[in-house]
């Protein structure tokens, strides 16, 4: 036990990890809108269930402990393998279809109301010209969150492919320079609130 470093449960997979790749909870995820919880599937099964009533309690409150938040793509304590894959394939494409919504509103507008628009005159001409920058504004940062998260899923398998085998990067990055990936991928996929890994 000496010189043995902990072990962490994560409450998503139920897998015990290493201190090294356990995710600590990020910064932003409580008190801010779109905070939502994130395995509403576990806690079906675990109520469907049939057993010990305080085995099944605990396990409820840790399910129901993995919260996330859809606008700072925070999530709670888990592991680093769970947080990657909640923030680039569940919070990350929600914040993206919510603004590619927003988009198409703000590209509707001049084409919806036409008639009104030209009642309000020059007024109506600033209006169109708003609405289409807020359409293509929410239009690419939809595509431009996607791209973050694709990045940040390609940069997870990246790292733990030598660990794990049967991690196939979409985008094979430099064995040369590893050092520089990992530099590069900081640069363009990890921001002060939410660190990469």
């Amino acid at each position: 036990m000496i010189g043995k470093k902990p072990t962490h449960k994560c409450p998503s997979c139920q897998c015990r990890v290493h201190e090294d790749a356990f995710h600590d909870e990020d910064r932003l995820i409580e008190g801010l809108p779109g905070e939502t919880l994130l395995r509403w599937d576990l806690a079906k099964s675990v109520t469907e269930a049939t057993g010990d009533i305080r085995q099944a309690r605990k396990r409820m409150d840790e399910v129901l402990d993995l919260k996330g938040n859809v606008f700072s793509q925070g999530v709670a304590s888990c592991c680093i393998g769970c947080a990657t894959w909640q923030k680039s394939f569940n919070l990350g494409p929600r914040l993206s279809l919510s603004l590619v919504l927003a988009s198409m509103f703000f590209a509707y507008v001049p084409w919806g109301f036409p008639s009104f628009l030209a009642l309000l005159g020059r007024g109506g001409v600033v209006l169109k010209i708003a609405s289409g920058s807020l359409a293509v504004a929410f239009a690419t940062s939809g595509l431009l969150i996607q791209l973050r998260a694709l990045g940040r899923a390609n940069a997870f398998m990246s790292k733990y492919q030598t660990t794990i085998p049967s991690f196939q990067p979409f985008v094979q990055t430099s064995r040369c320079f590893p050092t520089m990936t990992a530099a590069y991928d900081n640069i363009l996929f990890s921001t002060m609130w939410d660190p990469l890994m």
